[in-house]
């Protein structure tokens, strides 16, 4: 799932967070309904996750992160911000599970930063959940195809090609090649939580309403 990667570089290992996010929220006196009124998510793909059944997309994970009152590094191994990166120095990939995407965290941290650069790697018929988040959003393809779903228009991009769009709009990402693709992202999104003030703890009211119907059977959301 490294794709075509030049130097050394660690694959990401596997790791279980749906147990961490499924405790976080039950400490946080929140259903599955409550959480998926402050993500946008819905409340089967949050059961799914919860149950380990499928990961969240890097974007995904800092929602449900910061509905919980928690960081992404709360949940996995997330590597330092670095202010000069070289692609051939073997830094470690990261990844929310290792049959989805991984990651290399390519921009630095500083007082007033606004963006995010992460690099992707997205494997063969990878097909993520859809999303909507705060700012913008954009993507340039280093190699291989991949393909934007915004809204019900996809948006097929090959090497070279890319792609700035408003994040609030519902979007989902997938690989219909026959190689894995490589994918500059550049976001707005505050995905490492590095902006937020902790909020005080215990039970919350959702912040939002929604019109998500559970698709799960009534005690999962609990």
């Amino acid at each position: 799932m490294t794709g075509d990667r030049r130097g050394s570089v660690a694959a990401p290992p596997r790791l279980k967070l749906g147990g961490k996010v499924r405790t976080r929220r039950r400490d946080r006196g929140m259903t599955l309904t409550d959480l998926a009124n402050r993500t946008g998510l819905s409340i089967g793909f949050l059961s799914q996750v919860e149950r380990d059944i499928t990961a969240p997309s890097l974007s995904s994970l800092a929602l449900i992160a910061a509905a919980l009152n928690a960081r992404v590094h709360d949940f996995i191994r997330e590597p330092p911000p670095v202010a000069h990166h070289r692609h051939d120095d073997g830094k470690a990939a990261f990844a929310v599970d290792d049959g989805a995407l991984s990651y290399e965290r390519l921009s630095g941290k500083f007082p007033g930063k606004q963006l995010n650069a992460i690099r992707m790697d997205v494997p063969v018929g990878y097909r993520s959940e859809e999303t909507s988040h705060e700012g913008e959003e954009f993507v340039f393809v280093l190699s291989g195809v991949i393909r934007y779903v915004l809204g019900e228009n996809p948006i097929d991009l090959a090497a070279g090609d890319s792609l700035h769009f408003a994040a609030r709009d519902r979007h989902r990402v997938e690989n219909p090649g026959a190689a894995p693709a490589v994918v500059l992202t550049v976001v707005t999104q505050d995905l490492f939580g590095e902006k937020r003030k902790p909020r005080r703890a215990g039970r919350e009211k959702p912040a939002v309403t929604s019109s998500l119907k559970p698709d799960v059977p009534r005690e999962l959301t609990k």
